[in-house]
Parts: structure tokens; sequence; C-alpha cells
């Protein structure tokens, strides 16, 4: 294991290059870092203040970060704000996206673009944009879900789409309603499919609940920690998922079989945010108390 000080407090996202040459943190510090996951050495930072002068950082903390499937730009989502992008050579900021409040953003299929939840007040919805990470720009998606959805993710293949609480065909144009999950009146803080999509995995208030799929039933929840679950993770091919905790660990489970499969203990304090890298041989997890950031091999 390899740990070093990354943030002034808290890291709050990490994501690792396509090829895992490099990997991007943010933090309660505001920075978004880039390091050489090797050795734990700071190659570029780049400090990211709110838009609005008048409202505080800590109050929406840089929560998710999303990178092009060449690597060449990165996409950081401030919490209940909106997106920032950033140019990878440079390490500066090319565009803002500050016009709506951007909910439950994720990685688009095409990997070239981020798909985020924008309130529609006067709609009393939220309707689904897709932001390109290359430029920024803004292509509105006929797509509008409840107002109370705050998570998206999409299926390996991409023939599905999981948003909130209904699951939806991808891509499609139709706008009549989809598939409910049987998530009674619980909103998912995030989502991911299994790689056989047989189930999808939620977190929700904390632990990770599992539905069977296509129909969207309750199977089952993922039980094991004893804090609450602050993030979770597939390896690529979507066999395992890891979950990372506020009781400083991080549990592997079997995506088919719906079982644990290992548990690595921490001594820096609970945990924030979780990745693994392309290749699937490696897992970084950031502290929420310390400020660290700790990669093993997973070999």
């Amino acid at each position: 294991m390899l740990t070093w000080h990354a943030h002034e407090n808290a890291v709050t996202a990490l994501a690792f290059g396509p090829d895992g040459r490099f990997l991007v943190s943010a933090g309660g510090d505001n920075s978004v870092r880039m390091w050489d996951p090797l050795s734990g050495v700071e190659q570029a930072r780049i400090v990211l203040r709110h838009s609005l002068a008048m409202v505080p950082d800590r109050a929406h903390p840089l929560r998710k970060i999303f990178l092009s499937c060449g690597g060449e730009h990165v996409a950081v989502h401030r919490e209940r704000s909106g997106l920032i992008f950033v140019d990878r050579a440079a390490f500066r900021v090319f565009a803002t996206q500050w016009a709506a409040t951007i909910v439950g953003p994720c990685l688009g299929p095409d990997g070239a673009s981020v798909l985020g939840l924008v309130e529609s007040p006067l709609m009393g919805m939220r309707k689904c944009v897709q932001y390109s990470l290359a430029d920024g720009s803004v292509a509105d998606l006929p797509r509008v879900v409840d107002w109370s959805a705050r998570a998206i993710a999409f299926a390996p293949d991409g023939s599905q789409v999981a948003i909130g609480r209904q699951l939806w065909h991808w891509p499609s144009v139709d706008s009549s309603r989809g598939t409910n999950i049987d998530m009674k009146r619980y909103e998912p803080e995030d989502l991911a499919f299994s790689a056989d999509n047989q189930h999808l995995f939620a977190l929700v208030g904390g632990k990770i609940v599992v539905y069977g799929l296509p129909g969207g039933l309750y199977r089952t929840k993922l039980k094991g920690h004893n804090g609450r679950i602050t993030a979770m993770a597939l390896t690529p091919d979507g066999s395992r998922l890891w979950t990372a905790s506020r009781d400083a660990t991080v549990k592997c489970w079997d995506t088919h079989a719906l079982t644990l499969d290992r548990t690595y203990t921490f001594q820096t304090g609970g945990l924030d945010c979780l990745a693994v890298s392309p290749d699937g041989n490696v897992a970084a997890v950031g502290s929420g108390q310390k400020g660290t950031i700790t990669l093993w091999d997973l070999g």
C-alpha cells in the first residue's frame, strides 16, 4: 500500500486516467490535483472557487471527477452547483456550466460526455442534459424525470439507463415513463449495474440495496459495513463492486453471487471516495478526515 497526504482536509473525489498512468483528486480545500499513482508525487494542481462569491465553498464540495476516454479533458462536479471543465495538459479551466443546478452526473456511454439532471422549477421536474467533455457545450435530451431523482447510471452495454427510481431504454426519444424500481419512497444517491445486467446496485441512505433486473424488484442488501457507505465503484468488467465507508474499511462484493469477497481496513479515518483503475488492478481511497490518499494492488 502507498499512502500520502493529498489535501488540506477531506479528499472528496478520485478518478484514474483511462490508461491508469495518472490519478486525479479533489478535496475540501477546493483544489484539484493530478498524481503519479506509482509514487504519489503531485504533477499539477488548480484551485477552483465557487462562481458566486457569496456562496461558501464548503457548502458545495467538489464531489465527482470525470475524464474523457482519451484523458485529455476533465470535468469536476461541484455538489448542488455545476460542472467545471479542465484541460488536463495545461491543467486550466476552459469552460464552466453554472446556469442551472446539476444533480447526479455520470459519464456517458460514449466516454466523451457527462449526463446530468438539471432542475426545472417551472415544470416541477428534472430534465436530462448532456455536456461535452471536449468543450463544455450543452445538449438537452428528450427525457424528463421526477424532481426527486438525483442519480444516473448506464448499463455496461449502454442499452439501459437508470435515473433515480426508474429504468429507461437508451438511447430513446420516447418520452413515456420508464420501468419503476421497487425503492418505495427512497431516492438513490448513486447507482451501478452488474456486468450481466441482472442486478442494479443502489446507494440508499448509506447502505447498498440490490434490485433484480429487468423488473426492478428488491433482492437484498449488502451487509457488512459498520458505518455509512460513502462511495461505490465497479471493476471495469463489472464482476466486482467495491464500497468505501466511514468505518474506515473497503469491501469487495461479487456482483453475481452477491457475496462478500474481501475486506481492507485503513488507519486513515473514515473514507469519502473510491476509484478503481481501468485495468482493475489498482484501487484508491480518499480519507474524509486526514486528507490522505491510499493506493493498493488488487491482485
